[in-house]
């Protein structure tokens, strides 16, 4: 228990905020809602960035890991256009 309230007490105050901002923002991101398409992309684009930064970056570049990367991406797009297109297809 020592060990808990010493990290707690040397812990940044930035994050105890962002812990509060991340909570927040998932409680309003349970609830269904209506955003804008623009909206929609941002993250999936700031952790594109990130994956394909740290593949760079950590990694020894070859033809299997790029494609290794790629075939996931894909996969990812096909299950989310399948999801959506069999949830809201009645909507149209």
């Amino acid at each position: 228990m020592n060990t808990i309230l010493i990290a707690l007490s040397n812990t940044p105050i930035w994050v105890y905020l962002l812990f509060v901002y991340l909570t927040w923002v998932g409680v309003r991101a349970s609830k269904t809602r209506i955003i804008a398409l623009k909206k929609l992309f941002i993250m999936p684009a700031i952790f594109t960035y990130m994956s394909v930064h740290t593949l760079i970056t950590s990694f020894d570049i070859h033809l299997f890991e790029v494609s290794t990367w790629m075939g996931t991406i894909l996969i990812g797009i096909l299950i989310g256009y399948f999801d959506v297109y069999r949830n809201y297809s009645h909507i149209c």
